[in-house]
């Protein structure tokens, strides 16, 4: 990665910027956000972006911020949250003191291979009204920490005749677009993506860059679905790819007995052959479930995105009754990020020895 802080000799006889910025960009989809620019999400009542710079020091992320990012978030009044995505330096500390808004980062996922000393950080600031209470904010990293005592192991086999399936557009039929919506309707009151009817469900099935995958039960109706999102970005002459588990969801009648665990475990292992840079997924914080699941699948808890987005589900949980949340803000939900990257010790496994369980030998 040392091609990075190199500065060069264009022909005009300028000498380049020193950090490359972002030169292509292959994907905007709005769950993922504006990749190197700010989008607005109103559902979310948030600006979301992804850094157009690998950012090397402190000074550059926050002309960043100051000339790019804070310009956009005042052109919408009615934001609380501001969450910006930023290659930077491994270890370096990004001040938010003096800032116009008090972004931070809130995650990170560390990045190896070719991207080795460097992080993906997740970088986010609420306001008034968004901001959650310190009682709250412990008790979800209680959950946290408790999910992360969680060890890989081989999740359960699928029920005898059930099948798991990449979900082609093709190969799909109404019936299925229909199970497909129910699935999303009976999952969440209240989603990034609407996909509580079939006709949007066949919008997202035929969306680029997607990767789909589903489990049909012995009767043939699918009921758990997960999909990995699939980005790719240009710094320079480097080149970023990550894949975003999402869109994870189960009938109520096979609920709890390990699908979710599975698909996703399906998806690394797809992700990891294709060889991303990052793999991770954003799970609801106030469910203790899915959390633990990713964590039995080997994938590392980098931190927590507070009241980050839209999402609910049919029940309430403790995190919407935060009393200094405004009514707004109660519908959305803080994730917590899970990622996988070359850096893991089980990335070999997920890549090349799916369906052997590691021995303690290959894993040290």
């Amino acid at each position: 990665m040392a091609n990075l802080e190199r500065s060069a000799q264009n022909p005009s006889g300028k000498r380049d910027e020193p950090f490359p910025r972002l030169l292509e960009n292959k994907l905007y989809k709005p769950g993922i956000g504006g990749l190197g620019e700010p989008q607005y999400q109103p559902e979310s009542l948030r600006i979301k972006s992804f850094c157009g710079e690998v950012i090397q020091t402190a000074e550059q992320y926050r002309q960043y911020l100051e000339t790019q990012l804070f310009p956009a978030a005042r052109e919408h009044q009615d934001i609380t949250r501001i969450i910006d995505r930023v290659i930077i330096k491994a270890g370096l500390f990004l001040p938010s003191k003096g800032l116009e808004f008090p972004i931070k980062t809130e995650a990170a996922v560390h990045l190896g291979g070719r991207w080795e000393g460097y992080d993906w950080a997740m970088n986010g600031a609420s306001l008034p009204g968004r901001q959650l209470t310190d009682r709250t904010r412990t008790d979800l990293l209680m959950q946290a920490a408790k999910a992360k005592d969680f060890t890989f192991s081989l999740p359960q086999e699928l029920p005898p005749g059930f099948l798991m399936e990449k979900l082609s557009p093709e190969k799909l039929t109404a019936q299925d677009m229909e199970d497909l919506a129910e699935i999303f309707r009976l999952s969440f009151n209240g989603y990034l993506t609407p996909l509580e009817q079939p006709d949007q469900v066949e919008a997202w099935i035929n969306g680029e860059n997607m990767y789909p995958i589903g489990v049909r039960n012995a009767q043939g109706k699918i009921v758990v679905v997960a999909n990995g999102d699939i980005a790719r970005m240009t710094f320079g002459n480097q080149e970023f790819r990550f894949f975003e588990i999402g869109d994870s969801a189960g009938h109520p009648d096979y609920r709890n007995i390990g699908m979710n665990r599975l698909i996703k475990h399906h998806l690394l292992s797809e992700a990891a052959k294709m060889d991303f840079d990052s793999i991770h997924t954003e799970t609801r914080a106030a469910w203790t479930s899915p959390n633990i699941g990713n964590a039995k699948n080997g994938m590392v808890y980098g931190g927590t995105l507070w009241s980050n987005c839209q999402i609910s589900g049919p029940e309430d949980v403790f995190e919407t009754a935060d009393p200094q949340l405004n009514q707004d803000s109660r519908r959305m939900g803080s994730l917590n990020i899970w990622s996988m990257t070359q850096r893991s010790p089980l990335w070999e496994y997920y890549r090349d020895h799916i369906d052997e369980p590691p021995t303690l030998e290959s894993l040290a």
